[in-house]
């Protein structure tokens, strides 16, 4: 793992970038001081970027977000998101797993939000048994606890009830501080037997998707950026492209050691790491 001190050092070394959103380019309230100059200067040298982001939310909301932060969507070329691939495969259901579920979900998002169902053949159910499926696109954390949430989790366990997770992050950057997102909420379900799809990072289809909007640049030219060694490292190494990872976003307080003991359990290493997402 190199250290670098920014992009500018190694802009020979790729042509296009898959860059994480939260940690990295803002913290869901403002841009990073030198996100907006980095992307300009990346955009000028000829680079192509994609935006991928574990968000429930499907991508034109991500893109409307990173607009209204300051970062126009002229310097990057294309926004993947785990929601916008949840939202497809509930709309195409062409896969025996989609196929099978009911119509019926209990919906699970931030501020209590029904937009993610926009365009989708499924009811909301009032009560989670009710429902055939549980739907998790967000979580009000910090104002909600996990454990807020136990009622509606005994009750899809307790009727067999597969959950959809489409954020599967483990936690969220919010006023500056951590808090858990909706992929706890999904593991926690996972631990006490419950039966999770996932989607987004790690896994490597989204990072194929991604690849997919920066057609004619190969594979090793190609590098992913971002703050989480659990996914958007691990993802990078599973998909078989190099990475850097920013130690300014959800691990910022890691000592080197920490650090090196995180990449040992998880079988990654980066190929850069960097302070942030400056040029």
């Amino acid at each position: 793992m190199r250290p670098i001190a920014g992009l500018g050092e190694i802009a020979g070394c790729f042509d296009g970038l898959i860059v994480d959103q939260f940690g990295v380019l803002h913290d869901g309230r403002r841009a990073y001081d030198g996100v907006a100059d980095c992307l300009a200067r990346l955009r000028n040298a000829g680079k192509r970027v994609v935006m991928l982001s574990n968000s429930g939310k499907r991508a034109a909301d991500n893109l409307a977000r990173l607009v209204a932060l300051g970062l126009p969507g002229s310097h990057f070329d294309a926004v993947v998101t785990s929601g916008e691939v949840a939202w497809s495969a509930l709309a195409a259901r062409s896969d025996p797993f989609h196929a099978d579920l009911g119509r019926r979900c209990y919906l699970i998002a931030e501020g209590g939000s029904r937009s993610f169902l926009s365009g989708l053949d499924l009811t909301n159910a009032a009560a989670a048994g009710d429902a055939d499926f549980l739907l998790v696109v967000g979580i009000d954390t910090p104002r909600k606890a996990l454990a807020d949430y136990d009622d509606v989790l005994d009750t899809g366990l307790g009727h067999g009830l597969p959950m959809l997770c489409a954020n599967g992050d483990l936690v969220r950057i919010v006023a500056g501080a951590l808090h858990p997102a909706p992929g706890a909420l999904a593991r926690h379900y996972e631990e006490r037997g419950g039966v999770v799809r996932w989607y987004g990072k790690p896994l490597r289809s989204i990072f194929e998707a991604s690849l997919a909007k920066l057609t004619g640049i190969p594979a090793g030219r190609v590098l992913v950026l971002g703050d989480s060694l659990e996914h958007d490292i691990a993802g990078a190494a599973a998909t078989g492209l190099g990475s850097i990872y920013i130690r300014g976003g959800i691990n910022a307080d890691h000592s080197d050691g920490v650090l090196q003991e995180e990449m040992a359990r998880l079988g990654v290493r980066p190929t850069y790491c960097a302070p942030g997402f400056q040029w």
